[in-house]
């Protein structure tokens, strides 16, 4: 409108671009506003179909790399720890003493896992993979783990943990 407010004194000339800016400004707003209807009927119509929703894109903030902020200790521009490794696991098969008489027909049925913990100045763990068979009267013959093995701890675990336990 007019900065006075009064559109009687106004010519046609000025009424008419008045007309013009009025009914630009209609067509923006109509335009928004259908575009915002689509958008929510898209959006409405993907939730009935259980399709995936409009991803939530977040800023990438480089912004706030580029703004010359003070990065973090070292130079660097992430601040946290590093991950621990993981312990190594060493694969040791085992084979099972079969009888003379189960070797011909005894079938393989895979491993059963047995891991055993140890303490050698590292952290180690060894995955013995005792190999299981069938023997053809249905008995199951497993591998033993070695003699120095006693349960699911190592031989240098025992001997460092044994002087604590008398402490105790």
């Amino acid at each position: 409108m007019t900065p006075s407010g009064d559109t009687n004194e106004l010519s046609p000339a000025e009424l008419r671009a008045l007309v013009v800016t009025l009914l630009g400004r209609v067509g923006d707003l109509e335009r928004t506003v259908s575009a915002r209807t689509v958008s929510a009927q898209r959006d409405e119509i993907a939730r009935l179909k259980d399709l995936k929703g409009r991803p939530s894109i977040k800023p990438s903030g480089m912004e706030q790399a580029m703004s010359g902020k003070p990065r973090g200790l070292g130079g660097r521009s992430w601040c946290g720890k590093k991950p621990l490794p993981r312990v190594v696991v060493e694969d040791h098969v085992l084979t099972p003493d079969l009888p003379a008489d189960a070797v011909p027909c005894a079938r393989f049925k895979g491993y059963e896992d047995y891991i055993v913990q140890d303490l050698v100045i590292r952290p180690q763990a060894v995955r013995y993979r005792r190999e299981r068979w069938l023997t053809a009267d249905g008995r199951t013959v497993i591998a033993s783990p070695p003699a120095e093995v006693r349960g699911h701890f190592g031989p240098e675990l025992h001997r460092f943990l044994r002087p604590l336990y008398r402490l105790l």
